[in-house]
């Protein structure tokens, strides 16, 4: 288990949990990391966060995927509080999605391990490329936009 104060000592981040500690005798959750916990086991049960340091944003690591959340958001839905994912893939490639942005970017080899084959729901088997990807989600390549600029 991981636990962290954020830089004002207000709230305390436990591995995926962040707590209002400011009244020592009523501290209250305030969020708990919507997305699923995927992997178990001795050693691919890692879980680790922090605050960054503008204290509305977690960054959560945890199933070889970094995601950056704001955890003080507003949505009803709170999956949709996830701003930043960066995957980390084999042979050091990784691919980074803005959520907000709705932009991605990967390494130059990271294709390689992003083309897994899977049966779609009609039943057929496909092997989605970039492209398919970007036709069905509406998320766009562009390096620019993917980075941290919408986290401040």
């Amino acid at each position: 288990m991981y636990f962290e104060f954020s830089p004002s000592g207000r709230y305390l981040l436990i591995t995926r949990h962040v707590w209002d500690v400011s009244d020592p005798a009523a501290p209250h959750a305030v969020w708990t990391c919507p997305e699923d916990d995927h992997a178990f086991g001795q050693h691919l049960a890692f879980r680790w966060g922090t605050f960054l340091p503008n204290e509305r944003h977690v960054l959560i690591a945890q199933d070889a995927q970094l995601q950056v959340w704001d955890f003080l958001s507003r949505e009803k839905d709170k999956s949709k509080a996830k701003e930043l994912s960066i995957h980390l893939l084999p042979d050091n490639q990784w691919v980074m999605i803005n959520h907000t942005t709705r932009h991605w970017t990967a390494s130059n080899l990271a294709g390689q391990f992003l083309r897994l084959k899977y049966v779609n729901a009609s039943g057929e088997t496909e092997w989605p490329t970039p492209t398919l990807f970007q036709d069905r989600t509406g998320f766009k390549p562009n390096p620019k936009k993917v980075g941290f600029e919408s986290l401040k």
